[in-house]
């Protein structure tokens, strides 16, 4: 595979892809790169085979690269961008979209699905932890899911128990921590599990506390990538690796689903070059800005006062009366400071006044130990998060 120079040569990949799913129609092919700017930075191109190899074509950008726009009617405003993005797992839909890592509405990380012939993305996931793969059914009708939902001890779900309009834009800067602490850690040393998790797909849309059926079978083995689906709809494997194993240690699981009756496959079709927020010009990563600050407004009244800082990897956001409905009133603040070279924290003194209160009052430090991000002791991990009632 030959990457075109422009990916190659530019410092601000360091990594090429991360992932690399292909199409049903064999031509089109989608994967992540990893970048120093944006983070991860979604790319889809056309295969052409060569003599000894291949090349992508007709390459571009189907995640966001900047997460706001300024507000033309209000000066000092901003509006937030629709959060595409995050590492690609499957193509679905036939071929005309992706299911991939990301959010619509919550705070932490799930599972969605990004369409490639229209706007829409669909969240598929809604646990309050950490949930990232979901490769679904031939049928599409159930999935497989990597998630921290049923490891109470390493779930980090008090980061997400307190709904926030617009919270990933504030904790993005703290996943990366929730990953190392909540799916390496568990990988290395930390008793817990991530999985999988066998979901009926449109339940997990539409039921709320949905948790699907655990599949860890042994709190020792944890689930590692890929997972897959026999052709028969019927069957799903994926690898494990054994607690501090250093993955020398590795098995193969399966399940069978005995009184699943499968429907017809989606039938594949050709996957869309006219993906309408696809973005031709890479030139667009030149104009990111590491500073951002304004303000975002209520649809019913007041404001976020927002603020992220790249170089200092400082993220605030303050809340001063905000309301979308009239009803529900948000009130204080959320502060992340991200470093890979020493401490990280997340810190919330925030209430939410209406019919459905809720409060979040805590901070969590995250420090460095031997390659791996372990919360630090108490008392520098402290406080309460309570749901909506």
């Amino acid at each position: 595979m030959i990457y075109p120079p422009h990916l190659v040569d530019d410092p601000r990949i360091t990594h090429h892809w991360s992932e690399i799913i292909i199409a049903p129609d064999n031509r089109h092919m989608s994967w992540t790169a990893l970048r120093s700017d944006v983070g991860a930075a979604v790319m889809i191109g056309t295969l052409e085979r060569q003599t000894d190899h291949y090349t992508i074509e007709n390459i571009q950008i189907i995640s966001s690269v900047r997460s706001y726009e300024r507000d033309p009617d209000r000066e000092g405003y901003i509006i937030p961008s629709i959060m595409r993005g995050g590492e690609v797992k499957q193509f679905v839909r036939g071929g005309n979209a992706i299911s991939a890592v990301g959010t619509k509405t919550g705070s932490t990380t799930n599972s969605v699905i990004q369409y490639l012939n229209s706007e829409e993305m669909e969240q598929i996931t809604f646990t309050l932890g950490y949930d990232e793969t979901t490769i679904l059914s031939p049928d599409e009708r159930l999935g497989i899911v990597m998630t921290s939902r049923f490891s109470k001890k390493t779930d980090p779900a008090i980061f997400g128990l307190m709904p926030r309009p617009y919270g990933m834009l504030t904790s993005m800067g703290i996943t990366w921590a929730l990953y190392t602490y909540s799916i390496t850690g568990v990988r290395h040393f930390r008793q817990g599990n991530i999985g999988p998790a066998l979901i009926d797909i449109e339940r997990s849309i539409r039921e709320p506390g949905y948790m699907g059926i655990q599949l860890t079978t042994d709190e020792n083995w944890v689930y590692c990538s890929p997972m897959s689906w026999h052709p028969d709809g019927t069957r799903a494997m994926w690898p494990e690796v054994y607690r501090g194993s250093n993955f020398e240690k590795m098995r193969l699981q399966k399940v069978k689903l005995l009184d699943y009756k499968p429907q017809e496959p989606v039938p594949y079709v050709e996957t869309s070059d006219d993906i309408p927020y696809a973005i031709k010009d890479f030139s667009v990563f030149d104009s990111i800005s590491h500073h951002v600050e304004g303000k975002i407004a209520g649809k019913y009244s007041g404001y976020i006062e927002y603020l992220h800082n790249g170089a200092e990897g400082r993220t605030e956001a303050t809340y001063v009366n905000y309301s979308d409905d009239g009803q529900h009133f948000y009130n204080g603040y959320e502060k992340v400071h991200s470093s890979f070279m020493s401490e990280s924290f997340y810190e919330a003194n925030l209430q939410l006044a209406g019919p459905n209160p809720g409060e979040m009052n805590f901070k969590a430090t995250f420090a460095h130990c031997t390659g791996v991000i372990f919360p630090a002791l108490e008392p520098a991990s402290i406080g309460i998060a309570a749901p909506l009632i």
